[in-house]
Formats: C-alpha cells, structure tokens, sequence
C-alpha cells in the first residue's frame, strides 16, 4: 500500500498549513480532526516510490506504511476538498455533516458529489486542479459561459455556476453518467436549464461558431488531441481552455497538438502522474 506523510498541527494553523500543501501536495491531501485530541491532522496520500523524505526534511511529521484494512478506511473516508477560498468539496450525503460544513466555512461554496460510477469526485488529481483552474478564471471574468466536455459527474459545471457563469452545458457520453450529472445538478438547488447536461458525443461536435468564454475538458489525451481543433472553433477567441486527464508521458505530445490547433499554453500544473493546463 502507498505509504502517507502525517503531522499533527494547531488549529490555528489549518488556513496555513491548507495553502501549503494545496502547493506540496495538490489534490493528495487531507486535513482531519482526530477524536479525543485538540490538534488537526494533516495527511499526504504518497505516489508509489515515494518515501515521503523531502516532507519529513521540508515540514517534520512521519511517515507511515497503513495496513489493508487502514488503506481501506481512508479509501471510504467522506471526500472532503477545499479548493482555494471559494469552494468545499464533499461526498458526505448526511445533512447534518453538510451543515457543519456549511458552518465551517461560510465563505465558500459547498459542493456534494457522492461517489458512483460517474468520474469526477473532486479528489482525484486531474478533477481538484481543473477546479482551482476555474476558481482563478471566475475571480478574471465579471461575465462567462462554460462548455464542460466529457462532464462525468457535472462537477466542474456545477463549479461553475456556483461561481458564477452565466451560461453552463455539460456534454457527456457515458449513459450511465448523464443521469448522475442530472441528480447532482438537482441537489445543489439548480434546475436543469441552469446547468444543462446533455449526451454528446465530443468527437462528432461540428461547431458552428465562437460560442464559449470558457471550456473545460478532463479527458484522454487521445480525445483531447483529436478535439482540440474543434474546441478552436468553439471558443471565443479571448476564451479560456482548462485541459487535463494528460499522463506525464503524454505532456509534450498533447500540449503540442493544443499548440498547433492554436492555443498559447499558459500555465501548466503537475500533480503526480497527471499534467492539467490552461490558456489565458
């Protein structure tokens, strides 16, 4: 099992210790109460063949190797992602756990994504930098529309109508999926016409215009290659794209095809295996 980093911190240090792995640790970790004792604990979840040294050398703590049953039990722990100042993440469906939160942190949006077979959780590297991605596009833009493609659970367009877009379509191509985008839709208070999900296939998109200040695609590289010139033509040409689902092995390939079907890759953020980019 992947061994974890663990220290034990002052609540009063959480806001801290919250931007500092949100840099060390993007999308791999996790900041809990512990029963019976005042301190928060601060865990990193550690990529295979990582000891966890440069943590122990830069920030103390420990690490430690879990057992199955222990590995098991943080694999079912409540998804709890808190994504800059703006969002809380969660897949806790009990009420009175999402008040707490509510009450917790009262300045951002709370975000419920149960976990089925849809993907898009919020933890998982690729769906956590995409959201900070759209928190930072959301504080440059008074006024927006998003296209999320290959939407899974609707995350990121439910993110982006709690954070303000105008305009939201996400297009997915799993069966199984579009309904559970639907019912998270649904849970968050928004109708349907706010956050339109709807089954399409990208790789048959014809765009016939300029649409979308905004697109968002957490897909294959494969899928993202042979669409990138089709999201070109769907976004206005001051628009922003937010890419990932790219393997480290993958980068030079996929964000040379973004770069030939006319994209200027501005930033680019690599959390473990996986590379998310935008443009400006």
């Amino acid at each position: 099992m992947p061994p974890v980093w663990k220290k034990f911190i002052s609540p009063e240090d959480e806001a801290l210790w919250e931007s500092r792995m949100e840099v060390q640790a993007e999308g791999r970790f996790a900041i809990t109460s512990v029963a019976g004792r005042q301190r928060l604990k601060v865990e990193v979840f550690l990529d295979e063949g990582d000891d966890g040294s440069g943590f122990v050398q830069a920030f103390g703590g420990s690490v430690v190797a879990l057992a199955d049953e222990d590995w098991q039990s943080v694999r079912v722990r409540p998804i709890l992602v808190k994504v800059r100042d703006r969002l809380v993440i969660t897949s806790t469906m009990e009420p009175e756990a999402q008040a707490r939160l509510r009450k917790t942190y009262p300045g951002r949006k709370l975000i419920i994504i149960p976990a089925e077979l849809a993907f898009g959780t919020g933890e998982h590297e690729t769906t956590a930098t995409c959201l900070r991605f759209l928190v930072d596009v959301a504080k440059e833009r008074d006024s927006w529309s998003l296209l999320d493609l290959g939407t899974g659970t609707g995350i990121l367009a439910i993110a982006a109508k709690l954070l303000g877009a105008s305009q939201v379509l996400g297009w997915e191509n799993d069966p199984l999926a579009v309904p559970v985008a639907d019912r998270n839709v649904l849970t968050h208070g928004l109708a349907q016409d706010a956050v339109k999900i709807e089954a399409e296939d990208v790789l048959a998109w014809e765009p016939q215009e300029a649409a979308w200040d905004v697109i968002t695609a957490n897909m294959f590289s494969e899928i993202l290659i042979a669409t990138f010139p089709k999201m070109r033509q769907g976004l206005k040409p001051d628009g922003t794209l937010i890419i990932s689902g790219i393997l480290r092995e993958q980068e030079t390939e996929t964000l040379a095809a973004a770069e030939k079907a006319g994209f200027a890759i501005m930033n680019v953020k690599r959390v473990g295996k996986w590379v998310t980019a935008r443009t400006a």
